[in-house]
């Protein structure tokens, strides 16, 4: 019985010094695994901040595209109002020679964007 005990005794600092050194091993790997996240974590922050100013910039343009598009549809709806008035009160020559006359710039219009574009 005595020497056994004493057997145990002499194992167990041993014992505790490859605990001891285990725990500080999982120590600095747990620190290296914070340091990895930290970094995962700062790059995460800056993409989405880097989302969120894009996101911005593509609202204001939207409005900006919004803006314009309203002043468009006024002023086709104002054109239109004076071709029906033009219509109901003009004779047949003169809402045929309109009417031409659209046409013949709606197609200089569309060529000359053709021609403009391809350059």
């Amino acid at each position: 019985g005595g020497r056994e005990h004493i057997a145990r005794m002499n194992r167990r600092p041993a014992q505790g010094a490859a605990d001891e050194a285990g725990a500080n091993a999982a120590e600095k790997k747990n620190e290296e695994l914070v340091g990895a996240l930290h970094s995962k974590l700062t790059t995460l922050k800056s993409v989405t901040i880097n989302i969120n100013a894009e996101v911005h910039e593509q609202n204001k343009a939207l409005d900006t595209m919004q803006s314009g598009m309203g002043a468009t549809d006024t002023l086709l709806g104002s054109t239109m109002n004076r071709v029906g008035q033009m219509w109901s009160v003009g004779s047949n020559s003169s809402v045929m020679t309109m009417a031409t006359g659209m046409v013949i710039a709606f197609f200089v219009c569309f060529y000359l964007a053709r021609w403009l574009l391809r350059e």
